[in-house]
């Protein structure tokens, strides 16, 4: 019976997987098939 264990490790799961802006830090990105992405906040965009 584990279940009170099981937030802690969901919690830097989350950290590490969310993939956030250089730039602004935002985590409201689209990824690209190409591996790079564009922020929806500040318009940056990894692959230029």
């Amino acid at each position: 019976m584990d279940e009170p264990t099981e937030k802690q490790p969901q919690k830097l799961r989350v950290k590490k997987d969310r993939r956030i802006c250089d730039q602004c830090q935002d985590p409201n990105i689209v990824e690209k098939p190409d591996g790079t992405y564009r922020c929806k906040r500040c318009g940056y965009d990894s692959g230029k």
